[in-house]
């Protein structure tokens, strides 16, 4: 979980930098944003910085399809636990659909 504004919107451009690494030669032809709720509670009359950073990141002229959610389950790999689903919030996922 984050807890800090300024950690949210790095996080942010992190998930875009990761999202964007081997599309620079591809034609973008548009993007979907899952936003946790969490966030946007978080980040308050800041949560326009998110959409800012993603369109900084990609482009004015790339649409954007995108949705808060209420959570998500997802896996992940500890030394704990192996590809267990767990309960996450206050994430963002990037999807680009590129040619």
């Amino acid at each position: 979980m984050i807890w800090d504004k300024n950690a949210t919107l790095k996080a942010t451009e992190t998930a875009c930098t990761k999202a964007s690494e081997h599309m620079l030669s591809h034609d973008i032809k548009f993007i979907t944003v899952f936003s946790n709720i969490a966030r946007y509670k978080l980040l308050r009359k800041d949560s326009q910085k998110e959409m800012a950073i993603i369109k900084q990141t990609f482009g004015d002229n790339v649409p954007i399809l995108g949705f808060y959610t209420y959570g998500e389950y997802a896996s992940f790999e500890t030394h704990e636990y192996k590809a267990w689903s767990n309960f996450q919030n206050q994430t963002i996922s990037i999807a680009i659909f590129a040619e």
